[in-house]
């Protein structure tokens, strides 16, 4: 009992305390600060309200191009293909990418559902799709790109890889379903013709003359009214040309009264002026100006009717005008270009002097795009000790004034200093900047669109003075099988690679200097794209009052050799420096055709 009245004598004290502790409070103010009102706790989010649900129509097949009964595109989904989807309200993704499934082919339309984008909080939602399945970074806005080069198989569907398409739904409710309608992101060309004669057409050419882009990277943007194409900016692959390439190098032979129908993919803009040409592996041409105005995203035919016979005068040679049906994008570097080894030396005295029997102008009519100069003293061009007659300057403007003429052609020249004096290496940018409006800096990656109706300078030796193209890296390979040298914009500079065989030396015999020849051909076709390659077949003579051999001599025996090899081996050459080029009597004629013609039957890469 004594522990039980102790403890509550304790717990009265206690309360006693407690009491005094509370009355003291009132009667002296606290001195801390009131705590600070807590905010409110946030509303809490929306849960999502479950998977989006699309239904996805059947595609192309439902979709018409051109005017009515122009016919439908052939295509429909099919199993394992992806779309990507954009949604800026979407809960917690933005793209996704859907894998379509349980795809029947006679069925109308095909549901399908995501389970990882949800519906947010809002409304209504705004949704974007692209087929096939690129990445779309931001709303109303996805890029694609149509390929300046494509493969094509006659009378086939065109090529699935290539359809572009996109499709919108805005403003829809969480509880309806997403109806996904694709409209065409390309325009198409349906090409078709029937041979009169038996024929060989191994390309086929789209060529833009207003200068509107017909390939390249484009980008789709949506508004209320529907979709507006556009070159994305700073592209650097717009072309105004594209190349159908038929069938492999062998071309798309035809037999008398059979047809052919080709389908090309172009950038969904509008053209008002087009031109399709058919090119033939042997060099001929014939040209088809589409006779009206072509709108954005639809399907326009092309009938070009019975081709006339290889004989014919609607038929034409590719000759001089062969780098319009290059693409833009296609590398300087791939390209098969006709050089002239001492470019300038028709009007040289000596018969061991002179190279070629066509002056520069006619060269460039021929089809010849780089030179071989070398001025020496006063800037005359020389061969040697040789004079040909010819200033450097004069030389220039010859080819300025057929670039202005023909902008969609360039040029290259190879420059050397044939003097070996000072004044040579203090005046020569001078002598180049009298045409500096024309010149074009070296860099990587050069492409056709960059030379069109400009030269590229690029020389052997160094010069003071602003630079007007380019430089060989160190000394020039003398008399090499299998030369390297790099390409810079300065000397020590080498910014790609330049193999050469300039195996020139009169002891060397004509049968080995084929097969230099023969073999650097062949590594023309194995190099890398962006590697350079230049292939001499001229080989030098000596020869005094009717006594030994000259380079002309000599060309009569290599150049028949050449053009045999070339023929029966097509693809990508590189440069051929050659002797004589147009020149009939040594086979120059059909040489330099040689040349030209594997700019048709080769696939060029692209940068």
């Amino acid at each position: 009992m004594r522990v039980k009245e102790q403890l509550m004598s304790w717990a009265m004290v206690a309360m006693m305390l407690l009491a005094m502790a509370c009355g003291g409070s009132e009667e002296q103010p606290s001195k801390e600060p009131d705590e600070p009102k807590q905010p409110e706790k946030p509303e809490e989010p929306v849960k999502p309200s479950g998977a989006i649900k699309f239904a996805l129509e059947q595609g192309l097949a439902n979709t018409s191009f051109g005017e009515a009964g122009d016919g439908v595109v052939p295509t429909s989904w099919s199993n394992g293909e992806s779309i990507m989807m954009y949604c800026a309200e979407a809960a917690n993704a933005k793209t996704e990418a859907i894998s379509l499934r349980g795809v029947k082919q006679d069925a109308s339309s095909h549901s399908q559902s995501t389970r990882t984008m949800h519906w947010g909080k809002g409304d209504n939602h705004n949704f974007y799709a692209a087929y096939p399945a690129v990445e779309i970074s931001k709303p109303k806005n996805i890029s694609f790109a149509i390929p300046s080069i494509q493969a094509v198989v006659p009378n086939e569907a065109p090529n699935e890889s290539l359809i572009k398409l996109v499709a919108a739904a805005e403003n829809v409710a969480p509880s309806e379903l997403v109806n996904i309608d694709f409209e065409p992101a390309f325009s198409m060309l349906d090409i078709s013709f029937v041979a009169s004669e038996d024929v060989v057409i191994n390309r086929i050419v789209v060529r833009s003359l207003d200068a509107i882009p017909v390939a390249g990277d484009f980008v789709a943007s949506y508004s209320g009214a529907g979709w507006q194409f556009a070159p994305a900016e700073n592209a650097k692959n717009l072309s105004t040309v594209m190349a159908l390439q038929v069938s492999g190098s062998g071309g798309l032979a035809l037999a008398a009264g059979e047809k052919a129908q080709f389908y090309a993919l172009l950038m969904p803009l509008e053209y008002e002026d087009l031109e399709v040409d058919l090119l033939t592996s042997d060099g001929k041409v014939l040209q088809c100006d589409m006779e009206e105005p072509m709108s954005a995203a639809v399907r326009h035919k092309v009938d070009v009717g019975e081709l006339p016979s290889l004989e014919a005068s609607d038929w034409k040679a590719v000759g001089d005008a062969w780098m319009q049906y290059i693409p833009d994008d296609v590398l300087l570097s791939d390209l098969s270009l006709v050089g002239t080894h001492d470019a300038a030396t028709k009007g040289c005295s000596l018969e061991m002097s002179k190279c070629q029997s066509l002056t520069i102008a006619q060269q460039l009519s021929a089809g010849v795009r780089l030179f071989d100069l070398r001025p020496g003293k006063n800037f005359d061009i020389y061969h040697g000790a040789d004079p040909t007659g010819v200033k450097f300057s004069k030389a220039l403007e010859d080819i300025v004034d057929y670039l202005s003429a023909n902008p969609a052609q360039g040029c290259i020249v190879f420059i050397k200093n044939e003097s070996g004096e000072a004044a040579w290496s203090e005046g020569m940018s001078s002598e180049l900047g009298a045409f500096a409006d024309n010149m074009l800096m070296f860099k990587k990656g050069l492409t056709m669109g960059d030379l069109r109706g400009k030269i590229l300078v690029l020389s052997r030796d160094a010069y003071t003075g602003p630079i007007r193209g380019g430089f060989f890296a160190s000394a020039w390979p003398d008399n090499t099988a299998d030369g390297e040298v790099g390409i810079g914009t300065s000397q020590g500079e080498s910014l790609e690679t330049f193999y050469l065989q300039d195996q020139y030396n009169s002891d060397t015999s004509e049968s080995d200097k084929i097969a230099s020849v023969k073999k650097y051909a062949d590594k023309a076709k194995s190099k890398s794209a962006n590697a350079w390659l230049c292939n001499h077949t001229s080989l030098a003579g000596f020869k005094l009052f009717g006594i030994g051999s000259s380079p002309k001599d000599h060309a009569k025996k290599i150049n028949p050799e050449v053009v045999a090899y070339i023929n029966s081996k097509p693809g990508r050459l590189g440069i051929v420096m050659m002797d004589f080029a147009g020149d009939a009597s040594v086979d120059g004629d059909d040489l330099l055709n040689a040349v030209i013609n594997q700019n048709v039957r080769y696939i060029h890469s692209v940068k």
